[in-house]
C-alpha cells in the first residue's frame, strides 16, 4: 500500500510541474529591451504622457538618482506632478537653445522571471544642435530597474540611476614653476 500511494504521489508531483505555465526567456528579453528603449524613447522626446504610462502605477512605483548635487527619491506620484513640469522646462530650453537631447541605451544585463524583470544598461547622452548638427557628448547614467508584467504589459516598477558624468572632477593641472 505505501508503494502504491508513495507512486501516486509522484505522478501527481511530476504531473503538477510538467503543467506550469513556460516562458520563453529570450523572447521575454526582448519584450523588456523593448520596454526600456520605449521608455528611453519618452525622455529623450519629452513625451510625458508616453513616460508615465511606461510606469506601473502603484504606490511602491519610484525613481532615484545620485550625481555630484546629491541624491533624490520620488515615488512615482511625486515624480508625476513634477516630470510634467520639468517635461515642460526642458521642452521650452530646447527649444530656445536649437537643440534636441537623444539618449541612446546599451550594454543591456537582463534577467526576466514569469512576471518580474531586472534590468541593468547605460545611457548614452548627447545633444543634438539642430541648425549646425554638431553633436555636444552629455555623458553616460548608469541604470538599474525593476519592472512588472501587467495585462502582457512590461511596465517600470522602479528606477535607481547614477549620472556618471557628473562626478567627474576638476581636470587636473600641472604647476609649471
Amino acid at each position: 500500500m505505501k508503494k502504491y500511494l508513495v507512486s501516486v504521489i509522484v505522478i501527481i508531483l511530476l504531473g503538477c510541474i510538467s503543467c506550469q505555465e513556460k516562458i520563453d526567456i529570450e523572447k521575454e528579453k526582448e519584450a523588456v529591451k523593448t520596454a526600456i528603449e520605449s521608455f528611453v524613447n519618452y525622455r529623450s522626446e519629452l513625451d510625458y504622457a508616453g513616460y508615465i504610462n511606461a510606469w506601473v502605477d502603484e504606490p511602491y512605483s519610484f525613481i532615484s538618482w545620485a550625481g555630484k548635487d546629491g541624491h533624490t527619491f520620488m515615488h512615482l506620484e511625486d515624480w508625476k506632478q513634477q516630470g510634467k513640469e520639468e517635461f515642460a522646462k526642458l521642452l521650452q530650453t530646447q527649444k530656445e537653445g536649437g537643440y534636441t537631447v537623444t539618449i541612446e541605451p546599451f550594454d543591456f544585463a537582463i534577467k526576466v522571471y514569469k512576471e518580474a524583470a531586472w534590468v541593468q544598461f547605460i545611457n548614452k547622452w548627447t545633444k543634438v544642435f539642430e541648425v549646425s548638427e554638431e553633436t555636444e557628448d552629455l555623458g553616460e547614467t548608469f541604470l538599474i530597474c525593476s519592472l512588472e508584467k501587467h495585462n502582457g504589459e512590461w511596465k517600470i516598477a522602479y528606477i535607481s540611476a547614477v549620472i556618471s558624468y557628473s562626478y567627474e572632477g576638476e581636470p587636473e593641472t600641472e604647476d609649471t614653476e
